[in-house]
């Protein structure tokens, strides 16, 4: 596949040469299975996915070595709601690194090996390693294969042309991003770094490429927002906020382009046009000043009346919630002193204590009177025994010799 002769042309910088290649992965190998190293290329001079409009350039791929050498590699590229809640990546998506990254095939493609853990993601991923290169012996020719590294990282470009249209030629790639294992293949900007990207060509004062990120980013906004839309439906939300967050930190941080700024600009008074003659500023006089003022007294008794209503409402509430309160422990209260099995005269007291308490308290002032009974009978029968006009040891039980029982009582 070659590249179209309007390919860079036109720019200032010299020396680029490109040529496309497909990343078809048809070199994908094990190196050691026992170890788990995989030799794969990763990244082809040329274009990139059409959305992002990346054209991979000659010094682009050789500075893959210094960018990627010791870069992780996760499984799956990170979701719009793990980007924005957990920036730093998750753990347990880590499968290994990158290691003896080169540029190879004249700097036209780069290359790397990976050396994936041995955990229960790596096993996995490489499962899946290993079947992928059962698809690519079985379809040599596929467009796409069945899974493969996708790097995920910022870099330098300069606008220039491409098959009719603007793309951002890729001259180094920086260091800090990874090379993930995904099932679709290719690179995919963040939202995060097209902000960057928009904010430095503001600095720049770079119009066509302020034009181009910004609607690079509401696109990104858009599929964000339709695919977190199909899985609000199903109840996960968790995707749709993030990408309100996004659009909000779009519109807050958005720089504006010289179309903006002319249009917030106060127009002098040799542009400014005149206005109709049948809306003069002699002829407009505008809603009677008395007029105003009746529709305005008019609203405030309304309002005064309306807040009046509120209040009073807001008192009675207040009452019969309390009245509500007293009944449904007046409720309790009775329940707990039937089942205590105290004297009449005792609940009549307790009761009127236990109102509006909580059920602990209830139940605490129920059993502090009945150990005041049992030690008040306690103490009665001490002085009982002392003072026993039948002798010691006698009770005035029958089966004792007795003629009368000892009765104690509290006198409520």
């Amino acid at each position: 596949m070659s590249i179209p002769e309007s390919a860079g042309q036109g720019l200032e910088r010299p020396g680029i040469n490109p040529v496309a290649l497909k990343l078809a992965l048809s070199n994908l190998s094990i190196l050691d299975r026992e170890k788990m190293e995989v030799r794969s290329e990763f990244l082809p001079e040329g274009p990139g996915n059409p959305e992002d409009k990346h054209y991979y350039t000659t010094e682009g791929i050789q500075s893959c070595p210094e960018a990627f050498e010791g870069a992780q590699c996760y499984t799956n590229h990170p979701t719009p709601t793990e980007e924005e809640e957990q920036p730093e990546r998750d753990f347990h998506k880590l499968i290994g690194y990158w290691h003896d990254v080169k540029a190879i095939k004249d700097d036209t493609v780069a290359e790397g090996v990976l050396s994936i853990a041995n955990t229960s993601a790596g096993r996995d991923a490489f499962a899946q390693i290993e079947h992928a290169i059962e698809y690519q012996q079985r379809y040599p020719v596929a467009e796409k294969p069945y899974c493969g590294p996708s790097i995920l990282a910022g870099g330098e470009a300069y606008l220039g042309d491409y098959n009719g249209e603007q793309w951002s030629f890729v001259t180094k790639i920086n260091r800090g991003g990874s090379i993930d294992l995904v099932t679709k293949t290719g690179t995919k900007a963040r939202f995060n770094e097209i902000m960057e990207s928009l904010r430095e060509a503001a600095k720049n004062n770079n119009e066509k490429e302020m034009k181009r990120m910004k609607k690079k980013a509401l696109k990104s906004l858009v599929d964000e927002c339709d695919a977190a839309m199909k899985k609000a439906k199903e109840g996960q939300t968790a995707d749709l906020e993030a990408a309100f967050g996004k659009m909000r930190k779009m519109h807050d941080e958005m720089p504006e382009d010289a179309e903006e700024k002319d249009k917030k600009e106060p127009k002098t008074k040799e542009s400014e046009p005149a206005p109709p003659p049948s809306v003069t500023k002699e002829s407009w006089k505008g809603p009677e000043p008395a007029v105003l003022d009746a529709k305005l007294k008019e609203s405030d008794k309304k309002l005064t009346e309306t807040q009046t209503t509120l209040t009073e409402a807001q008192k009675e509430n207040a009452v019969l919630k309390r009245e509500n309160e007293l009944l449904k422990s007046e409720k309790q209260a009775t329940a707990l002193l039937k089942e205590s099995g105290l004297p009449a005269a005792s609940c009549d007291r307790l009761f009127r204590q236990m109102l509006g308490q909580p059920e602990a308290d209830m139940k605490s002032i129920i059993a502090e009177e009945k150990a005041f009974r049992e030690s008040l009978i306690a103490e009665a029968q001490g002085k009982f025994r002392e003072s026993n006009p039948l002798g010691p040891g006698r009770t005035g039980d029958p089966s004792d010799g007795g003629d009368f029982v000892l009765q104690t009582c509290r006198d409520d």
